[in-house]
């Protein structure tokens, strides 16, 4: 915690994982009573997410190696406009299309966020901290979201819970390639191999 970059990287965890499930919470919801899909077709469309949610994941794993920043930017930049979308507009083929897009965007964040904590020091650590981070704004987003979604309702819902995904968009566009220098481990900076049979001590 007291390294620059894992802050970073909590914080984004907060805010993304926050805001995707104050929304996607009551996207069931939105389908049914705002965008007058059917129970079944519903359904289908939930699978869609997650099929598209394993397509981002994919994605995302080919270009972490290339740009993390502009992999996991990319991602919350995307990620904003189907979500605040879905929110003011009920066409359906748009409602679909949006959708799928929110689906992508979200498959490629917590590869990325998981990757990012791994980098640098105490990477086990880093990585305790963002399951906890992520499960604890979950929860906040869901509880948070339903009181939104009751009053004033489920536009105001998704408007409200695009917005952490454009804060994270702007960090992870300058922040996090400076974050990334700052917590991995300078050139040498490993302790020296203990001494053992046949090896002389370094000496003093």
């Amino acid at each position: 915690m007291r390294r620059p970059g894992v802050r970073i990287g909590l914080l984004l965890s907060a805010l993304l994982f926050f805001g995707r499930f104050g929304a996607y919470t009551f996207v069931s919801s939105y389908l049914k009573d705002q965008a007058g899909f059917s129970d079944a077709a519903v359904g289908v469309l939930l699978l869609c997410f997650g099929l598209a949610g394993m397509v981002g994941n994919f994605a995302a794993s080919a270009m972490l190696d290339r740009s993390l920043p502009a992999t996991l930017g990319t991602a919350a930049a995307v990620l904003t406009g189907p979500v605040m979308f879905l929110g003011q507009w009920h066409f359906k083929p748009a409602a679909v299309a949006a959708l799928c897009l929110w689906g992508i965007a979200y498959g490629a964040i917590p590869i990325s966020l998981q990757t990012y904590m791994t980098r640098g020091y105490a990477a086990e650590g880093g990585l305790a901290l963002f399951v906890t981070t992520s499960q604890l704004s979950l929860a906040a987003g869901s509880l948070i979201g339903g009181l939104v979604a009751d009053n004033p309702g489920l536009a105001t819902d998704y408007t409200l819970f695009a917005l952490p995904a454009v804060i994270a968009g702007l960090l992870a566009a300058t922040r996090l390639r400076s974050s990334i220098s700052a917590t991995t481990p300078p050139a040498g900076s490993d302790a020296p191999a203990p001494a053992g049979p046949g090896r002389k001590p370094d000496a003093q």
